[in-house]
């Protein structure tokens, strides 16, 4: 059975015009989701997740106060995403506009924090 995800983007300008839009849709085999609430001032806290970087179709990560994503390791990761407060990090296969932001296979997430958040995420693989 497959999996499509819909990332879907807009603009609108308070000096008017025309308000812009796009879907980005991707179908793959199996979705990595996961919503976790972090306390505050946590260091390297792991989060379980798993996948091969070249099957990976869609990611969409967001947090509602900021947080610190490595992988692999906390202390030596091979991949860190800073995530700021309510700004997600969307990326697709087919967009094609940056590389996929994980460089490597990933083994686990460690999450660092500063106050309590919230992450949320859904990851598309092949």
């Amino acid at each position: 059975m497959s999996t499509t995800h819909k990332l879907t983007f807009s603009i609108s300008s308070d000096s008017g015009g025309t308000p812009l839009s796009g879907v980005q849709s991707e179908v793959g085999a199996t979705e990595i989701s996961f919503d976790q609430n972090y306390g505050a001032s946590l260091t390297d806290q792991l989060l379980a997740v798993a996948l091969t970087a070249a099957n990976v179709q869609s990611i969409f990560l967001l947090s509602d106060k900021g947080l610190k994503i490595e992988t692999n390791s906390g202390s030596s990761p091979v991949n860190t995403i800073n995530l700021k407060p309510g700004s997600p990090l969307a990326w697709s296969v087919s967009e094609g506009y940056y590389a996929n932001p994980f460089t490597a296979n990933v083994t686990a997430f460690y999450i660092t924090t500063t106050v309590a958040a919230r992450l949320q995420g859904k990851i598309l693989t092949t």
